[in-house]
């Protein structure tokens, strides 16, 4: 997963640098230098080096400024996009193949097989966050039962209306379009400036989803760090086997 956002932000700021630059990659006269700052991996190894000592951080409170970072540049993403939609209208980056409301009511016309196993994988991987339930739980300020429970309910509750909010207003304003991008947001707001050359609001969002991205880096590999030291920890030494036994005797011993 880490890899995944790692190529998502190269590939999103190779084309930041090459509409700021107006770089034509397709050039062959093009400098060594213009090459490297439009291609992904120089900028995959830019922020990797960035972000390594966030990574690295031990206790997930240290990363509190991150989640700060990660929470207001979504919320600065989400909201230039809903002025775009109030301002420019609905369907503005349609390019002639507009979204009605009244498509929403009924199947896809051309859905298939494929098509819907695929929208039902994006539904499971929703519930990927169930990996990371252990490592939560060893973050909590206050470690109980109750805690854990409120943190999942709100995550779920907030990332959830998101989801929607983000995924409607993207649909009114770019149309069609988003299927010819695979659903694909960031492809569509890239588009935007071979669109309408005066849409500065493409640049603003793209470095915030590039926020996004650098913040989301650091909490994933620290999951993911976490997860993997507690399969470690139970192959070896069985801690959380021993106080699972432990804990079943004392409840035993209490009921007798």
């Amino acid at each position: 997963m880490v890899m995944i956002y790692l190529i998502i932000f190269g590939g999103t700021m190779g084309s930041v640098v090459k509409d700021i630059w107006s770089i034509d990659v397709e050039d062959d006269t093009i400098s060594t230098w213009d090459k490297m700052v439009v291609d992904q991996r120089f900028w995959i190894v830019v922020i990797t080096v960035a972000i390594l000592p966030i990574c690295l951080k031990k206790e997930m409170q240290e990363l509190h400024i991150v989640s700060m970072g990660l929470f207001y540049s979504v919320l600065i993403f989400i909201f230039i996009l809903f002025l775009q939609l109030c301002f420019l209208g609905a369907n503005y980056f349609a390019e002639g193949e507009p979204i009605t409301f009244q498509q929403f009511l009924k199947p896809a016309e051309d859905a298939d097989f494929v098509s819907i196993m695929s929208a039902l994988s994006v539904l499971l991987v929703a519930f990927g966050f169930a990996t990371n339930l252990f490592p939560l739980y060893s973050a909590l300020k206050v470690k109980t039962n109750e805690n854990c429970q409120v943190a999942v309910r709100w995550s779920v509750v907030i990332i959830a209306m998101i989801y929607l909010f983000l995924s409607l207003t993207a649909v009114f304003l770019f149309g069609k379009q988003i299927e010819y991008a695979d659903a694909n947001i960031m492809e569509n707001i890239n588009k935007e400036l071979s669109v309408d050359p005066d849409r500065w609001e493409s640049y603003v969002m793209r470095v915030m989803f590039l926020v996004v991205l650098a913040c989301h880096i650091p909490f994933i590999f620290f999951f993911g760090k976490e997860g993997l030291l507690i399969m470690i920890d139970e192959i070896d030494r069985k801690s959380i086997s021993a106080n699972l036994n432990k804990r079943l005797q004392q409840l035993e011993l209490r009921d007798q």
